[in-house]
């Protein structure tokens, strides 16, 4: 009897260690699919890249951000315009410049191209009117970025300009 106790003892704590390291495990978080320089024109959501740090700029028209991640080393805007702003009929388009770590002008803008992995996107001269968040690709965050949110009147005309630069 006391050779079974002892071989189900030894059972019992291998199969508990066993449990424990399962629990205790660490599962990596989802690595990013690009850093800096390489995330360039491509979609922040796509490449898995975490919010680090935002700037902002507001009016009583619209909202726009500076997105940092440090996981991507890269910067994207986002914006929207404020209830007021799109009760007057105004739209936006915003952008994001920076020079990046090669020496390189970087600028990625919505509404326009997505995910191109271009250094430059251009916009098609489109609007954006609605009062949920619109965002574009990324660009190298090695140095300083303008993120930049224009509003029109609904006959087109630029009436303001909000930036915040990180």
């Amino acid at each position: 009897m006391t050779r079974i106790r002892k071989f189900a003892a030894s059972v019992v704590v291998t199969s508990l260690l066993g449990i424990a390291g399962t629990a205790v495990s660490v599962v990596p978080a989802q690595a990013a699919g690009c850093t800096g320089f390489s995330c360039a024109g491509h979609d922040p959501n796509v490449e898995a890249c975490s919010v680090a740090s935002t700037t902002t700029s507001s009016s009583s028209l619209a909202v726009v951000q500076n997105r940092f991640s440090q996981n991507c080393r890269s910067n994207w805007v986002r914006g929207e315009l404020t209830q007021q702003g799109f009760n007057n009929g105004d739209s936006i388009i915003i952008f994001i410049q920076t020079t990046d770590s090669r020496g390189n002008f970087e600028s990625q803008c919505y509404p326009g191209p997505n995910n191109t992995g271009h250094l430059i996107e251009n916009c098609s001269g489109a609007t954006y009117r609605s009062t949920s968040f619109a965002f574009s690709d990324m660009v190298d965050g090695t140095n300083v970025t303008a993120a930049i949110l224009d509003v029109f009147d609904s006959s087109g005309n630029l009436i303001q300009q909000l930036e915040t630069d990180q």
